[in-house]
């Protein structure tokens, strides 16, 4: 399966943690770096975020550096060992950095996070989730938030259905409709938006999570991290953060509350790269 391959892979990934932050923050003398997920392409990430960098940057007094990653494993890897100040990415991997770094989550996309399992309409067998036990399922590759939260509602590995990844929301569908998988996970809002036609809804389950993220490290010192939390919540904001915004159709950024991310991180269980020692 999809998830015991990425996991095989995540086996020989360094895993040198550094959980060993100081309970007073350290002021930074030259830059505080800037890392989202290599979601997009490195020329589009620099389009979106660069706007932002240079705003905190003015705001801060401090430079705000873009980093983007070489892939995907190599952000998971670095993000890990806390080499990154500001973080931009899913609640279960701020969640993650929270409990394990000490990260402090400031500010986020508002509304919630809430999965929805499709199916052919013609697939009477296909119910509820049990059915779907052993089969194969359109989804993100892992460790996808939606991913995450699906394959969450199955308690005994042997259980889990085979993931078939797809890219983009059109990608699900089209990986559904082409007999690839015989269900798909997508956002709620999706489902309840999109063209029904063939299509029936086997389950929404009922957790939910806060939507993407920004964490400062605990590397930075509180006022800094009052003044970084502030600028990307103020209505001054609205200009650097417009590409952002537009990309997540979102009006604005609300602060974020860590109570929102308690167990979140529990998500990333079945990610053997994610365990603590």
């Amino acid at each position: 399966m999809f998830i015991s391959k990425l996991t095989k892979i995540f086996f020989f990934l360094s895993l040198s943690y550094n959980f060993s932050a100081s309970a007073e923050s350290v002021q930074y003398a030259d830059t505080i770096t800037f890392i989202t997920a290599p979601t997009h392409s490195k020329q589009k990430t620099k389009e979106i975020y660069t706007p932002i960098t240079d705003y905190l940057s003015k705001k801060a007094g401090i430079e705000v550096k873009l980093i983007y990653p070489i892939n995907f494993l190599d952000y998971i890897n670095k993000m890990r060992k806390g080499s990154y100040d500001i973080t931009f990415d899913g609640p279960h991997f701020a969640s993650w950095r929270i409990k394990n770094l000490g990260d402090a989550p400031v500010a986020r996309l508002p509304g919630q996070i809430k999965i929805a399992i499709i199916t052919k309409a013609q697939h009477s067998r296909f119910n509820n989730m049990d059915d779907l036990v052993g089969q194969r399922i359109c989804a993100f590759a892992s460790p996808n938030l939606l991913t995450m939260a699906y394959l969450d509602n199955y308690e005994n590995p042997v259980r889990l259905p085979v993931t078939v990844p797809a890219k983009g929301f059109k990608g699900l569908v089209k990986c559904l409709k082409d007999n690839k998988g015989k269900a798909a996970v997508l956002r709620d809002k999706m489902w309840n938006k999109m063209d029904k036609t063939g299509l029936k809804l086997i389950s929404i389950p009922e957790n939910a999570y806060p939507d993407r993220t920004f964490t400062l490290s605990s590397k930075i010192d509180l006022a800094t991290q009052l003044v970084i939390q502030k600028a990307l919540t103020s209505p001054e904001a609205e200009a650097p953060l417009s590409k952002l915004l537009k990309t997540f159709k979102k009006p604005k950024l609300i602060t974020a509350s860590k109570e929102e991310y308690d167990g979140v991180d529990q998500l990333l269980k079945p990610i053997w790269a994610f365990k603590t020692r």
